[in-house]
């Protein structure tokens, strides 16, 4: 099952600043943003589609890599930058990507009804002298600020930034770096942690959920708890290309939302992976015009995935940044020869009565080279869904499930 996240809008006027005597047009917050939500849809679908040849469940945060990728790109210069901005469909909007994340941050100030976390976190070998360019950027930009490893806790160096993770995740995700991840060789983890909880705005009733068949395909199925809600009113719309409806369940406060995707044919969930894109996407939610009452049944879902990330950030252009002889990272020290060891993601989604909690956390390994009618929906078949934030138009996960068993 794969997910997907996104950033937010807000309105406010052109601006200008004066440097140096010259008047230079500058991005509005509203630009921004809009540019920021448009290239992290993009990037939720391209990333999405270097994982669906497998069959597997799958649950993917598009926009912690973004960010890791965007923090990544404070230190990186020449190519190894304009493959990051490619990759990323930010080379309009350029550095202005880091004000854009500056300001999304400052919108999820406040935030009520749901809870949503999203911290970053830059732990480094002890000694690292960083430049100060950097440095301030990521904390201005960022909110991260620098942490030693410590190389004299017993469980190994790993473990205090394991246990940030777990916190930054309300515990869903513990154990993130593996006994090895740093070595001396390792002069940084650059980590992005994010955690949703959300309760449905229409709850399933606990007392309705009962065993009932899931078709993984045409000949096989099996036996999933199934959660029922009767005669509430949902947003949908069929796409009819694609021989699919989309159904909004939202989340209490209505800002966001999942989106279920549930096509027609018990098989026909790859025929709607290789004919929706972004921009049908986000067509289709904002044209979510038909409303209804409908019984709805879906299963009850957790699914973890664990994913390398650098095949499939190479396949979509990321190359030079894993190569020691390529890289450039001078921003980051001033040294050349840095490069990204590992790039990895794990993340984790509970789908069930009352709502939904999810988080993942992304993180890059840097090392030096020298160092009324009621009508019945039974989600019993491979779906694809988004969690949406509905006022931005920012994907937080993206997903897939096609298989109980797992």
């Amino acid at each position: 099952m794969k997910m997907l996240l996104v950033l937010g809008l807000a309105v406010l006027a052109l601006s200008y600043e004066v440097n140096g005597g010259v008047n230079r047009r500058a991005l509005s917050n509203t630009q921004m943003m809009q540019q920021l939500s448009t290239a992290t849809s993009k990037f939720s679908f391209d990333l999405y589609n270097k994982f669906t040849p497998t069959n597997k469940n799958l649950i993917i945060s598009p926009f912690s890599v973004f960010t890791a990728l965007a923090m990544t790109s404070l230190g990186s210069k020449g190519q190894t930058t304009d493959e990051i901005y490619k990759a990323l469909n930010i080379e309009s909007l350029g550095d202005d990507v880091h004000h854009a994340f500056q300001y999304y941050t400052s919108l999820l100030q406040g935030l009520t009804n749901v809870t949503l976390n999203n911290a970053n976190g830059m732990f480094v070998r002890p000694g690292t002298q960083l430049l100060s360019d950097f440095s301030n950027k990521m904390k201005t930009y960022y909110d991260a600020k620098a942490q030693e490893f410590d190389f004299s806790n017993p469980k190994g160096p790993e473990a205090p930034i394991n246990d940030w993770v777990s916190k930054q995740t309300a515990g869903m995700i513990k154990d993130f770096l593996a006994p090895g991840s740093i070595d001396g060789s390792t002069v940084m983890w650059l980590i992005n942690a994010i955690y949703f909880q959300g309760t449905w705005k229409s709850v399933f009733d606990e007392r309705l959920t009962r065993k009932q068949k899931f078709h993984i395909d045409s000949t096989t199925s099996v036996d999933v708890d199934m959660m029922s809600v009767h005669e509430q009113m949902f947003n949908y719309k069929r796409l009819g290309n694609l021989k699919t409806t989309v159904m909004e369940l939202p989340y209490v406060g209505d800002r966001y939302s999942m989106f279920i995707l549930l096509p027609d044919a018990i098989e026909g969930l790859a025929a709607l992976e290789s004919g929706l894109d972004a921009q049908a996407l986000d067509s289709a939610i904002q044209n979510l015009d038909q409303r209804r009452f409908f019984t709805l049944a879906m299963p009850k879902v957790k699914i973890e995935s664990e994913l390398q990330l650098k095949k499939s950030l190479n396949l979509l252009g990321v190359q030079d940044l894993f190569d020691p002889l390529s890289s450039d990272l001078s921003g980051i020290t001033g040294d050349l020869g840095l490069f990204v060891d590992e790039a990895i993601q794990k993340a984790v989604i509970e789908i069930n009565e009352r709502g939904t909690k999810a988080a993942a956390v992304t993180g890059f390994g840097i090392k030096a080279l020298a160092i009324i009618q009621t009508q019945h929906v039974t989600i019993n078949h491979p779906y694809m869904f988004v969690l949406r934030d509905t006022v931005t138009g920012v994907n937080l996960f993206h997903g897939r499930y096609t298989d109980p068993r797992e």
